[in-house]
């Protein structure tokens, strides 16, 4: 099992194998000049989970947590308000102003996602729960958020009392300290709700503990895992609006970092841009909801398969088909969004009134929305919950290094950027011998050059960190163009198969004239298509004449 080795005890391999152990620094031309320090501890983790207030009692009877040791419970009270202008103008920055007293300490934080102010968080003792913005630490802050709010006044939208239980639990090597807040929220309507949270978090022994202890627990109670710690939601989702939809952040890796940081880096930053986009795809008001977990869920899968060499098979299926089905279940939601804001739409406006295309509309409104029935009942499902919980724990306990020694599980201990190389040039060949008399190319090969170009760019995108940015950025723009092509092109094929679905769902009420407008919005896709088959040629020609990022010649 390739496993950091414990200072005190000799690590047990999970096979006949021994231990993989860090190659020999002189004599390996795989290493880094300083090599990592598999001693170390891994980082302590922190894991926040969702739970219904009705269950809060059934958590802390459950014989899990009762058979843990540790001291008795501390319990306190905490007051929050939140401030906002009238109109919403923080909500819709992505800024917070959030004032919390504990027993007789008043703190005051401003946040921000960085739109209009740079993203990050500024503390501040004040006197009382209400806002006293000239004592913001940082004057530049003060001076920007005065200019966007100028003399509005800053009103209280929404009071939390929380009562929040803290616990040290033990067993063995692990200790983590279990939080559970009660939140009772009321708005400046005067209604009222509960929210409660769980938070484990891991203090000593094994990262992934609190994933393996939240796995557990769920076979009594019903958990799911959220993105930002309790008191640090958005004000949006505290007012009950589900939240904005959040793309991937850009990922930076460190010039000398190796491929087992780098794998645990790219593997958290997916799954939190899963989790980001759970409740926004749930709420169905954001088609950009749906797409960008199914982003998510296609880059997690991408990174178990571009780095597959170095990781347990058993591993990668399991992960796969989980990550495969729950991207199925988003698929019909995804396909009508687009069919009916970007397919639809133009045609509609082309020909208004027209009662047949209007009728396809109705229709296709219709099978959105059970399409979207689909989406909720998926994500409310246990099954995605253990999702993300196993990925977790895989994650945190790194999963990837539990095989046995190998030339491959050696690769672990590379520099990132050594074997990223590798990876690159592979996908990147592949991608050229798809692409190869591209004007020969029936719709089903596109389609592969399509698929294969995501995972491409994919793969660049976990790894573009390393290498010289402005290289990677012309290559990416390149890279982009074309894919943006194929992904027109694609978009005709899926609107010819929801157009069947459309006609099958009317029935007998597809009559000549709503047989007509299918084929006006058929051929409308069609003509577009050809016009963008003309261009694709250009953009393959471009992409095919870029210099590859990753070295200086492809091997």
């Amino acid at each position: 099992m390739v496993s950091p080795p414990d200072p005190k005890a000799p690590p047990v391999a999970a096979t006949d194998s021994p231990p993989l152990a860090p190659p020999d620094v002189a004599n390996s031309p795989e290493t880094s000049p300083t090599p990592p320090d598999w001693t170390s501890p891994l980082p302590a983790t922190s894991l926040f989970l969702r739970i219904e207030p009705e269950d809060r009692h059934r958590l802390l009877r459950h014989p899990r947590l009762r058979a843990l040791t540790g001291g008795r419970g501390r319990a306190t009270t905490v007051e929050r308000r939140f401030f906002d202008t009238a109109e919403g103008h923080l909500a819709s920055a992505g800024v917070t102003l959030r004032l919390q007293r504990s027993g007789r300490s008043t703190v005051q934080t401003l946040s921000s996602i960085g739109r209009w102010l740079p993203a990050g968080e500024w503390e501040n003792p004040v006197s009382d729960l209400r806002p006293e913005l000239e004592r913001l630490p940082d004057p530049q802050i003060q001076s920007r958020f005065a200019e966007r709010i100028g003399s509005l006044p800053l009103l209280p939208v929404l009071e939390a009392r929380v009562r929040r239980t803290s616990r040290l639990l033990q067993e063995g090597d692990h200790q983590l300290r279990l939080s559970l807040e009660v939140a009772a929220l009321r708005g400046a309507d005067q209604s009222e709700r509960s929210v409660c949270e769980l938070g484990l978090e891991s203090l000593a022994g094994a990262p992934a503990f609190p994933y393996e202890l939240a796995q557990q627990l769920c076979d009594r109670v019903r958990l799911k895992p959220v993105p930002a710690a309790p008191g640090t939601h958005s004000l949006d989702e505290l007012l009950g609006h589900a939240p904005k939809p959040s793309r991937a952040p850009r990922l930076v890796l460190e010039r000398g970092v190796t491929l087992d940081a780098a794998l645990a880096r790219i593997f958290r930053s997916g799954l939190q841009h899963a989790l980001l986009n759970e409740e926004p795809a749930r709420a169905g008001e954001d088609p950009e909801g749906v797409h960008q977990l199914r982003v998510a869920l296609r880059r997690l899968r991408s990174a178990l398969s571009c780095f597959r060499d170095v990781i347990p098979a058993t591993d990668a299926k399991r992960l796969g088909a989980e990550l495969k089905w729950l991207a199925s279940e988003l698929g019909d939601a995804r396909d009508l969004d687009v069919f009916l804001g970007e397919t639809l739409a133009p045609v509609l406006a082309a020909f208004p009134g027209d009662a047949a295309l209007a009728r396809l509309h109705q229709a296709a409104e219709l099978e959105r929305a059970d399409a979207y029935d689909r989406v909720q009942a998926a994500l409310a499902s246990p099954r995605v919950a253990q999702l993300w919980l196993d990925l977790g724990s895989w994650i945190e306990r790194r999963g990837w290094r539990e095989q046995p020694v190998s030339p491959r599980s050696a690769r672990l201990f590379a520099p990132a950027r050594e074997v990223g190389g590798s990876i690159l040039a592979k996908r990147h060949k592949k991608v050229r011998r798809l692409g190869r008399n591209l004007a020969e190319r029936g719709v089903e090969e596109r389609h592969q050059l399509r698929l294969q170009c995501k995972k491409l760019r994919y793969a660049v995108e976990f790894l573009e960190s390393l290498y010289a940015r402005k290289r990677t950025r012309r290559y990416r723009r390149r890279m982009a163009s074309l894919q943006e092509v194929l992904g027109h092109l694609n978009d005709q094929s899926t609107a010819d198969r929801v157009l069947g679905r459309l006609v099958d769902r009317l029935g007998l009420e597809a009559t000549p004239a709503v047989q007509r407008g299918a084929g006006v919005v058929a051929g409308w896709t069609a003509h577009l298509a050809q016009e963008r088959l003309d261009h694709l040629a250009d953009e393959w020609e471009r992409f095919h004449r870029s210099d590859v990022f990753w070295s200086d010649a492809l091997a």
